[in-house]
Protein backbone atom coordinates (compact mmCIF):
# COMPACT_ATOMS: atom_id res chain seq x y z
CA UNK A 1 0.00 0.00 0.00
CA UNK A 2 1.35 3.45 -0.90
CA UNK A 3 2.04 6.16 1.64
CA UNK A 4 -0.89 8.16 0.34
CA UNK A 5 -3.14 5.11 0.91
CA UNK A 6 -1.87 4.75 4.48
CA UNK A 7 -2.49 8.41 5.16
CA UNK A 8 -5.99 8.14 3.75
CA UNK A 9 -6.73 5.10 5.93
CA UNK A 10 -5.42 6.74 9.12
CA UNK A 11 -7.27 9.94 8.29
CA UNK A 12 -10.48 7.95 7.95
CA UNK A 13 -9.91 6.14 11.26
CA UNK A 14 -9.18 9.45 12.94
CA UNK A 15 -12.44 10.90 11.67
CA UNK A 16 -14.34 7.84 12.93
CA UNK A 17 -12.65 8.14 16.34
CA UNK A 18 -13.63 11.80 16.55
CA UNK A 19 -17.24 10.92 15.75
CA UNK A 20 -17.24 8.17 18.42
CA UNK A 21 -15.74 10.49 21.05
CA UNK A 22 -18.25 13.22 20.20
CA UNK A 23 -21.12 10.74 20.46
CA UNK A 24 -19.85 9.47 23.84
CA UNK A 25 -19.54 13.03 25.08
CA UNK A 26 -23.08 13.79 24.00
CA UNK A 27 -24.30 10.62 25.71
CA UNK A 28 -22.55 11.49 28.97
CA UNK A 29 -23.86 15.06 28.81
CA UNK A 30 -27.38 13.76 28.23
CA UNK A 31 -27.00 11.36 31.15
CA UNK A 32 -25.87 14.16 33.45
CA UNK A 33 -28.76 16.32 32.28
CA UNK A 34 -31.29 13.54 32.93
CA UNK A 35 -29.82 12.90 36.40
CA UNK A 36 -29.96 16.61 37.21
CA UNK A 37 -33.54 16.78 35.98
CA UNK A 38 -34.52 13.80 38.13
CA UNK A 39 -32.86 15.38 41.17
CA UNK A 40 -34.70 18.63 40.53
CA UNK A 41 -38.03 16.81 40.19
CA UNK A 42 -37.40 14.80 43.39
CA UNK A 43 -36.45 17.97 45.24
CA UNK A 44 -39.64 19.68 44.02
CA UNK A 45 -41.77 16.72 45.12
CA UNK A 46 -40.14 16.67 48.57
CA UNK A 47 -40.55 20.41 48.95
CA UNK A 48 -44.20 20.11 47.97
CA UNK A 49 -44.76 17.35 50.53
CA UNK A 50 -43.10 19.39 53.27
CA UNK A 51 -45.03 22.53 52.26
CA UNK A 52 -48.30 20.60 52.26
CA UNK A 53 -47.66 19.19 55.75
CA UNK A 54 -46.60 22.60 57.06
CA UNK A 55 -49.77 24.21 55.67
CA UNK A 56 -51.81 21.47 57.32
CA UNK A 57 -50.16 22.19 60.68
CA UNK A 58 -50.61 25.94 60.41
CA UNK A 59 -54.21 25.66 59.27
CA UNK A 60 -56.63 22.86 60.13
CA UNK A 61 -54.50 21.18 62.82
CA UNK A 62 -53.70 24.44 64.63
CA UNK A 63 -57.41 25.31 64.60
CA UNK A 64 -58.34 22.03 66.28
CA UNK A 65 -55.48 22.28 68.78
CA UNK A 66 -56.55 25.80 69.66
CA UNK A 67 -59.87 24.49 70.98
CA UNK A 68 -58.00 22.03 73.25
CA UNK A 69 -55.86 24.86 74.71
CA UNK A 70 -52.72 22.90 75.63
CA UNK A 71 -49.98 24.56 77.63
CA UNK A 72 -47.36 21.97 76.56
CA UNK A 73 -46.81 20.11 73.29
CA UNK A 74 -44.71 16.96 73.63
CA UNK A 75 -43.01 14.92 70.90
CA UNK A 76 -40.94 11.76 71.17
CA UNK A 77 -38.22 13.03 68.83
CA UNK A 78 -37.14 15.79 66.51
CA UNK A 79 -39.41 14.67 63.68
CA UNK A 80 -42.53 15.21 65.74
CA UNK A 81 -40.87 18.23 67.33
CA UNK A 82 -40.67 20.02 63.96
CA UNK A 83 -44.44 19.90 63.53
CA UNK A 84 -45.05 20.67 67.21
CA UNK A 85 -43.04 23.89 66.83
CA UNK A 86 -44.95 24.88 63.70
CA UNK A 87 -48.30 24.26 65.42
CA UNK A 88 -47.15 26.11 68.56
CA UNK A 89 -46.19 29.14 66.45
CA UNK A 90 -49.82 29.37 65.30
CA UNK A 91 -51.22 29.45 68.85
CA UNK A 92 -51.65 32.33 71.30
CA UNK A 93 -50.46 32.14 73.96
CA UNK A 94 -47.69 29.99 72.54
CA UNK A 95 -47.38 26.68 74.45
CA UNK A 96 -44.04 25.15 75.39
CA UNK A 97 -42.63 22.43 73.15
CA UNK A 98 -40.80 19.56 74.88
CA UNK A 99 -38.97 16.84 72.93
CA UNK A 100 -37.94 13.45 74.30
CA UNK A 101 -35.97 10.62 72.73
CA UNK A 102 -37.03 7.62 70.69
CA UNK A 103 -34.59 4.77 70.06
CA UNK A 104 -34.98 1.30 68.61
CA UNK A 105 -34.98 -1.54 71.14
CA UNK A 106 -31.58 -2.64 69.87
CA UNK A 107 -30.20 0.89 70.29
CA UNK A 108 -27.84 2.14 73.05
CA UNK A 109 -28.71 0.99 76.55
CA UNK A 110 -25.51 1.45 78.59
CA UNK A 111 -25.36 5.25 78.57
CA UNK A 112 -27.20 5.53 81.89
CA UNK A 113 -25.86 9.03 82.61
CA UNK A 114 -27.26 10.31 79.33
CA UNK A 115 -30.72 8.96 80.11
CA UNK A 116 -30.71 9.70 83.84
CA UNK A 117 -33.24 12.50 83.48
CA UNK A 118 -35.73 10.37 81.57
CA UNK A 119 -38.29 7.72 82.31
CA UNK A 120 -38.13 4.87 79.79
CA UNK A 121 -41.32 3.52 78.25
CA UNK A 122 -41.49 0.57 75.88
CA UNK A 123 -43.62 0.60 72.75
CA UNK A 124 -43.79 -2.13 70.11
CA UNK A 125 -40.55 -1.20 68.32
CA UNK A 126 -39.17 1.62 70.43
CA UNK A 127 -37.67 2.63 73.75
CA UNK A 128 -39.31 5.96 74.49
CA UNK A 129 -37.53 8.44 76.76
CA UNK A 130 -39.75 11.03 78.40
CA UNK A 131 -38.31 13.82 80.60
CA UNK A 132 -39.09 13.15 84.27
CA UNK A 133 -39.85 16.84 84.72
CA UNK A 134 -42.44 17.06 81.92
CA UNK A 135 -45.38 17.24 84.31
CA UNK A 136 -43.50 19.16 87.00
CA UNK A 137 -40.93 21.75 85.91
CA UNK A 138 -42.56 22.19 82.50
CA UNK A 139 -46.01 22.56 84.03
CA UNK A 140 -47.78 20.22 81.63
CA UNK A 141 -51.34 20.38 82.94
CA UNK A 142 -52.96 20.19 79.53
CA UNK A 143 -50.58 18.31 77.26
CA UNK A 144 -50.80 17.46 73.58
CA UNK A 145 -48.71 14.59 72.26
CA UNK A 146 -47.54 15.31 68.69
CA UNK A 147 -46.17 12.84 66.15
CA UNK A 148 -45.45 13.27 62.49
CA UNK A 149 -46.64 9.84 61.42
CA UNK A 150 -48.47 7.14 63.37
CA UNK A 151 -48.39 3.57 62.03
CA UNK A 152 -49.62 1.31 64.83
CA UNK A 153 -50.62 3.61 67.69
CA UNK A 154 -48.19 1.99 70.15
CA UNK A 155 -46.40 5.28 70.94
CA UNK A 156 -49.75 6.97 71.56
CA UNK A 157 -50.79 4.19 73.92
CA UNK A 158 -47.47 4.44 75.80
CA UNK A 159 -47.85 8.20 76.27
CA UNK A 160 -51.48 8.07 77.43
CA UNK A 161 -50.73 5.25 79.88
CA UNK A 162 -47.83 7.23 81.33
CA UNK A 163 -49.70 10.54 81.59
CA UNK A 164 -52.99 9.21 82.95
CA UNK A 165 -52.00 6.13 84.96
CA UNK A 166 -48.59 7.11 86.31
CA UNK A 167 -48.82 10.90 86.49
CA UNK A 168 -52.57 10.96 87.23
CA UNK A 169 -53.32 13.65 84.66
CA UNK A 170 -57.09 13.69 84.01
CA UNK A 171 -57.86 12.07 80.67
CA UNK A 172 -59.64 15.18 79.42
CA UNK A 173 -56.36 17.10 79.84
CA UNK A 174 -54.43 14.75 77.53
CA UNK A 175 -54.80 14.73 73.76
CA UNK A 176 -52.87 13.22 70.86
CA UNK A 177 -52.14 14.46 67.35
CA UNK A 178 -50.58 13.00 64.22
CA UNK A 179 -49.98 14.94 61.03
CA UNK A 180 -50.37 11.64 59.15
CA UNK A 181 -51.79 8.37 60.48
CA UNK A 182 -52.67 4.98 59.06
CA UNK A 183 -56.34 4.14 59.45
CA UNK A 184 -55.44 0.85 61.13
CA UNK A 185 -53.59 2.61 63.99
CA UNK A 186 -55.01 1.66 67.39
CA UNK A 187 -55.53 3.74 69.35
CA UNK A 188 -55.99 6.36 66.67
CA UNK A 189 -54.80 9.91 67.33
CA UNK A 190 -57.54 12.19 68.65
CA UNK A 191 -56.51 14.84 66.11
CA UNK A 192 -55.42 13.69 62.64
CA UNK A 193 -54.22 15.83 59.76
CA UNK A 194 -54.62 13.16 57.09
CA UNK A 195 -55.80 9.56 57.47
CA UNK A 196 -54.04 7.14 55.10
CA UNK A 197 -54.73 3.63 53.82
CA UNK A 198 -51.04 2.83 53.24
CA UNK A 199 -47.62 4.08 54.26
CA UNK A 200 -46.53 7.41 52.74
CA UNK A 201 -43.11 8.18 51.30
CA UNK A 202 -41.96 11.04 53.49
CA UNK A 203 -39.00 13.08 52.20
CA UNK A 204 -37.30 13.23 55.61
CA UNK A 205 -38.13 9.71 56.78
CA UNK A 206 -34.95 8.36 58.38
CA UNK A 207 -36.16 6.25 61.30
CA UNK A 208 -38.74 3.61 60.38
Amino acid sequence: MSNSGNLSMWSGLWNVAQVVVAAMGAFVTAGVAVTSLRSAVDEWRERRQFDDMRALCRGRLASRVRSFEPNVLFAWDGRGGVWAEIIADALKPRPRVVVGLRLKHEGPKAATKLFAGYNVLRARDWNLYIPKTLFDDFGAKRVLFVDDYVMTGSTIRAFIDYAVREKHIPGENVSTLAVLALRKASPAPMIVGSSLRREPELPYMVLR
